[in-house]
């Protein structure tokens, strides 16, 4: 039996979806622990009345259109030994200790730029957007198990030819401070 599951960011994020999951699943199986059981009613709505929901999200949206090429999936594993080395090369004066999160991602930005170049043959702009957990940053008194659209992002962008890791965490640092500046409290 295979059971398929779809939720709209309407309802809710990405936390909210695992959430439900888990606790379908701790239910299904009989799990009389707590921990594993969320329940909805109480904590379903908290973060949309702290936070009320964008109108973004009831507009009419874009229509994105997929190519009928054949397309190719990869999955990419990051050991820790690897993100360790990619944090050695990464660290500068300016960022002296970059989060495993800022080397991964900026590995990834500056591979998808470098290819983007070599497909093109010039240098473009390039913008990394990072989704940002709300929940640890919104400084409400809201607990882990809040459900709902609680996500944010930030954005930084480079425009220079030569891209490097230690630049590229600079950047993604840099994005991520300008969005706490812009809201201390995680909620515009």
């Amino acid at each position: 039996m295979a059971i398929g599951v779809n939720i709209s960011h309407k309802v809710g994020d990405a936390f909210t979806f695992s959430k439900f999951i888990n606790s379908w699943a701790a239910v299904s199986l009989g799990s009389g622990a707590s921990d594993h059981i969320v329940v909805p009613a109480v904590e379903f709505g908290v973060v949309a009345s702290i936070c009320p929901p964008l109108d973004f999200f009831n507009s009419r949206q874009p229509v994105v259109e997929f190519g009928k090429e054949k397309s190719v999936t990869e999955r990419f594993v990051f050991g820790a030994s690897k993100i360790d080395a990619l944090k050695s090369i990464a660290a500068s004066s300016t960022v002296p200790n970059p989060t495993r999160v800022e080397v991964v991602s900026a590995l990834i930005w500056k591979c998808a730029t470098e290819a983007s170049r070599s497909n093109s043959g010039s240098v473009r702009p390039s913008v990394w957007c990072q989704v940002v957990n709300m929940r640890k940053r919104s400084g409400q008194p809201l607990t882990e198990d809040s459900l709902g659209n609680f996500v944010w992002f930030f954005a930084s962008m480079t425009m220079e030819s030569e891209v490097d890791l230690q630049s590229l965490v600079s950047k993604f640092r840099k994005g991520i401070e300008e969005f706490k500046e812009k809201y201390p409290n995680g909620v515009g």
